[in-house]
């Protein structure tokens, strides 16, 4: 039998929640993408586990001329696609080491998109500066309030604006 007694759970703030997922995603940035960078791609938009795209599902919209975040890029393919489709895409990441593979998945197709180190929670960008916002695996999941999350993607959309976003379902992963 297992001795739990050792394990404790407390509430954490949004500070040390941010070091932690920093500190995480910069260790782990290079096993990530040698597990799962061929399957995103280098210029792909994949929404979920079982390779729904975007280029199929539209779920965005007419992408030419729009302003579009992508909301915890990581390695920043879908804000890629999205630049070959007529966006004018930023992608950004807490993750100082996913980002490092963005630029260099940038020098390797061609494809640059401005990249931002940010948290989710305190986006550096202006209100109303982005037509569309999306997401597909980043951020929500690992963000402690996901309601600030989303009042700071309201804050940047402007009216009318669309907010896409996918989380994969934690049964995905048993």
């Amino acid at each position: 039998m297992d001795d739990d007694s050792r394990v404790t759970r407390r509430r954490v703030g949004d500070a040390e929640a941010r070091r932690a997922n920093r500190g995480w995603w910069d260790a782990d940035a290079d096993d990530y993408q040698a597990e799962h960078g061929g399957f995103l791609g280098d210029v792909d938009f994949v929404w979920c586990p079982e390779g729904l795209r975007e280029a199929d599902a539209r779920l965005l919209g007419d992408l030419s001329g729009r302003r579009v975040l992508e909301v915890g890029a990581g390695a920043a393919a879908a804000a890629r696609w999205l630049a070959t489709q007529g966006a004018w895409p930023v992608a950004f990441d807490l993750s100082a080491g996913m980002l490092r593979h963005a630029a260099k998945a940038a020098d390797t197709t061609g494809v640059r998109v401005p990249l931002v180190q940010a948290d989710a929670l305190a986006l550096p960008f202006a209100d109303r500066s982005f037509d569309i916002a999306c997401t597909a695996f980043g951020a929500i999941p690992f963000v402690d309030d996901s309601a600030a999350l989303l009042a700071e993607v309201h804050r940047v959309l402007r009216p009318g604006g669309r907010w896409v976003f996918s989380v994969t379902h934690p049964i995905e992963w048993i």
